[in-house]
């Protein structure tokens, strides 16, 4: 895989962390 699309990986496990702890609270 390219840096990039491990990047953009990377940012969408974040942003799905986030959301499931958004979704706890």
């Amino acid at each position: 895989m390219s840096p990039k699309l491990d990047e953009l990986a990377e940012i969408f496990v974040g942003l799905q962390t986030s959301a499931d702890l958004i979704y706890i609270l």
